[in-house]
């Protein structure tokens, strides 16, 4: 008989949110939610909320 993982396993992987305009934003849920995106897209999220952008250099 195969075991049933724990309730709390049943809610990480990947999902995607939606907001009320339809714009969606691809996350990984686990111990916290993490947005899948890249580095040039999470500047342009950001930029769009006025948030500080943070560069880092290459080595």
């Amino acid at each position: 008989m195969r075991r049933q993982p724990e309730p709390r396993d049943w809610r990480k992987g990947s999902r995607v949110l939606v907001d009320e305009g339809g714009t969606c934003l691809a996350t990984w849920f686990g111990s916290k939610v993490t947005p899948m995106v890249n580095e040039q897209e999470m500047r342009v999220m950001r930029a769009v909320r006025g948030l500080p952008i943070v560069l880092e250099e290459e080595e």
